[in-house]
């Protein structure tokens, strides 16, 4: 975990300066340090360099002192005088001194050297050295809210469960999955599995794992189809995919070749489990492909100074609920306390990946933890909590497997007696849900398929909900066995392949906090508000609870996780 704090000046310049890097970077620029150090003088470094970033029609790879000084005398020139740079620095700067002290630099003017400190850092510390805590203004007020739904089961069901909705759910799954493999440079040529085994050379093809099992002497055996045919494809232990994690149900590309003559024997685990190739049914697999997000993704970036919180698991109702942690996070939401208070006006958004109230029936044992046996209660207990936050932060909510929905996946949102106890600045989606705030595309899931993901991949744990995240985006695919812990409804479209990629991808549910970037997506696992519960003790699991995550919109960054246990 990382704990970023704007406020404090020892770690100010440090923070800022990596914010800023990062943002050229995400725009294909790299920043020369006289051009840094620059940057940082002035009074909102952020604001500025999406300003200079947005005025280049194309950005030059390296960014010099004097592509910055151009830009502020441009900026100040059309601003009328009125832009927060400096007209006396533009003019008259000539060198710029990195200082030994990161909260300052070294300007040289007109031949003179002269020490300057960011303007925040100097307000900031002269409102503490006479004890007063500097004023409240949030910033994300002045912005008005910019939310667009995307995909989100709530309406759009069209299953009744019976045998055919499996059989177009899969075909579904299996067709949508083929087309994200396509786009593979390997995987261009791909023929179907019936081809596959009549090729007497290398092939490429793309199948859904029926079942895997490793043999006594290391190798992997996979059971695949299409649907054209079945085969067995054998991962030999030396190969370069031989420790790739993967799973039943998933939909991977496979680079081979046929069995040798087209018949053969492969010893295994004992000569009464050798797996008899004929007719070319096994197949030799030198690489497998995955979906996978691309390097290449580019994330989209807002172009206002906004930030975006994110909670989970709230668990209203339980004996566990930390109320107490809660209300100190809602208080902090207004402004009324003294920690991150700046950090708090940048709050436009507020995302809630389900399981918002406790339940009923959800453990064993449950009932005897609970504080509201009722759960329409729950709810009238936690709507009420919610009416406190600002009216200018708009709260986006899903359900998840302790609330009040179907349990199969994807689950529309909340019933209407329920939704109705919220008022407009609350969006109630399903689960899972995609969706835009501030141009930044985010997908929202509760997480409830890490149940069997960790079950089913060796290393993978409830405290490291990161790493379980990572694969499904590398799988492109929010819930991909079928048939464990997960239920999914048989909808006749898959609405749970991850297509787009999203900028933020945010879960819950394994009440722990993990925050991480992979190939431009940030990676989010909200905290819970819920101490340990008798079922987790049991389970040997201590939750991590109260911490919030919040991310600057305008780089994707997480700029802080706040500790509300404290």
């Amino acid at each position: 975990m990382q704990t970023i704090n704007y406020l404090f000046p020892c770690n100010y310049v440090h923070v800022m300066k990596q914010e800023i890097l990062h943002l050229f970077k995400c725009r294909g620029a790299l920043l020369q340090p006289q051009a840094l150090n620059y940057i940082l003088s002035l009074s909102d470094p952020i604001r500025e360099s999406n300003r200079m970033l947005n005025s280049m029609e194309q950005c030059p790879l390296f960014i010099t002192l004097e592509d910055v000084l151009q830009y502020t005398k441009n900026a100040f020139a059309s601003d009328g005088g009125t832009s927060s740079l400096e007209k006396s620095v533009t003019k008259s700067i000539t060198e710029i001194i990195p200082s030994e002290n990161e909260s300052e630099i070294i300007l040289v003017k007109e031949g003179k050297k002269e020490i300057q400190k960011s303007e925040e850092l100097s307000k900031v510390e002269e409102l503490k050295s006479s004890g007063i805590s500097p004023p409240w203004h949030p910033i994300a007020k002045e912005y008005s809210v910019q939310f667009k739904k995307g995909k989100d089961i709530t309406g759009n069901s069209t299953c009744s469960g019976d045998i055919k909705d499996f059989v177009q759910y899969f075909c579904d799954r299996f067709n949508q999955m083929k087309k994200l493999l396509r786009v593979r440079r390997e995987l261009a040529g791909a023929v179907k599995l019936e081809r596959a085994k009549k090729q007497t050379d290398k092939f490429a093809t793309i199948c859904i794992i029926a079942d895997i099992r490793t043999t006594k002497n290391g190798h992997r055996i996979l059971e695949v189809e299409d649907d054209t045919d079945t085969a067995t494809v054998l991962i030999k232990k030396d190969s370069k995919s031989a420790n790739l994690p993967l799973v039943k149900d998933e939909v991977i590309g496979i680079i081979g070749s046929p069995s040798r003559q087209g018949s053969g024997t492969f010893h295994s685990v004992s000569p009464q489990k050798r797996y008899k190739n004929e007719e070319g049914s096994l197949l030799y697999a030198d690489e497998i492909i995955v979906p996978d997000v691309p390097r290449t993704h580019e994330p989209h970036f807002s172009k206002e100074p906004i930030a975006a919180a994110f909670v989970s698991d709230i668990h209203v109702g339980s004996k566990t609920f930390l109320e107490k942690e809660f209300d100190r996070f809602l208080k902090w939401l207004n402004g009324k306390l003294d920690y991150e208070r700046e950090l708090a006006g940048k709050i436009k958004y507020l995302v809630i990946p389900g399981d918002v109230v406790d339940g009923i029936g959800v453990y064993p044992g449950q009932l005897d933890e609970l504080q509201i046996v009722d759960v329409f209660s729950q709810y009238e207990k936690f709507a009420s909590l919610m009416q406190s936050i600002p009216d200018y932060i708009q709260v986006i909510i899903l359900p998840g497997n302790h609330d009040v929905v179907r349990p199969a996946e994807p689950q529309p949102t909340f019933p209407n007696e329920i939704a109705k106890l919220f008022d407009k600045r609350f969006v109630l989606l399903g689960n899972p849900a995609t969706f835009s705030i501030h141009g930044v595309d985010v997908l929202a899931y509760h997480g409830r398929s890490f149940d069997d993901l960790i079950m089913a991949i060796q290393g993978l744990t409830y405290n490291t909900p990161i790493d379980a995240m990572r694969e499904l985006l590398r799988m492109r695919h929010l819930v991909p066995i079928y048939g464990e812990k997960t239920p999914i409804a048989p909808e006749h479209s898959d609405m749970l392949v991850i297509d787009p990629v999203p900028d933020i991808f945010v879960t819950g549910h394994v009440h722990d906090i993990g925050t991480d970037y992979y190939n431009g997506v940030t990676m989010i696992n909200a905290s819970a508000w819920q101490s340990q519960t008798s079922y987790q003790k049991m389970l040997n699991f201590n939750p991590n609870p109260c911490y919030v995550p919040v991310v600057d919109l305008q780089t994707l960054r997480v700029m802080n996780l706040l500790n509300f246990a404290r």
